[in-house]
């Protein structure tokens, strides 16, 4: 008989305690300071190596760069996934996965393609959240490209970004 007053009470103690943790969590909930945010695109800069022109030729290097307008919060991974439209003849080279929070650069894709054409640079960026999520589905335009983003599900944040880009 002893030995279940002590269980009983244990179990009381317990309960007291997750009930508290709950509780403490909920009143945090709403509080932007937990929040985990996706980074704000604004655009993209592209750049060639070595061409102070501006002009990206064929079968020379050049960089092309997401801005972030606002960089993102709470959030411990991100993915990257760099491609173009059309796909023959393209190289690229970019960072696959990065910390977030301890590498919040923006995302960036060296490339060189081999034929001259009107080419659409995409990034597929999947943003892991480490706080409470928002629901967040809109879109951001600029002149030659957008950025769509979606909360894919309480954990994971996605951002769909497209640029046209002229190869000479």
């Amino acid at each position: 008989m002893k030995h279940s007053r002590s269980f009983s009470a244990l179990l009381f103690a317990a309960f007291l305690l997750v009930s508290n943790v709950f509780t403490a969590c909920s009143e945090d909930e709403n509080n932007p300071k937990y929040a985990s945010l996706p980074p704000e695109i604004e655009g993209v800069e592209v750049q060639p190596l070595g061409n102070p022109n501006g002009e990206v030729k064929a079968g020379e290097p050049f960089v092309v760069r997401a801005i972030q307008q606002k960089k993102g919060h709470l959030l411990y991974k991100a993915l990257y996934q760099w491609q173009t439209a059309p796909t023959e003849g393209v190289e690229h080279k970019y960072t696959e996965q990065v910390v977030y929070d301890n590498q919040p650069a923006d995302p960036t894709d060296t490339l060189v393609i081999a034929h001259p054409g009107l080419y659409t640079i995409k990034l597929n960026a999947t943003y892991y959240m480490s706080g409470s999520y928002q629901i967040i589905n809109k879109t951001n335009e600029w002149e030659g490209g957008k950025a769509t983003y979606s909360t894919a599900s309480s954990l994971q944040y996605k951002i769909n970004l497209e640029h046209k880009v002229q190869v000479k």
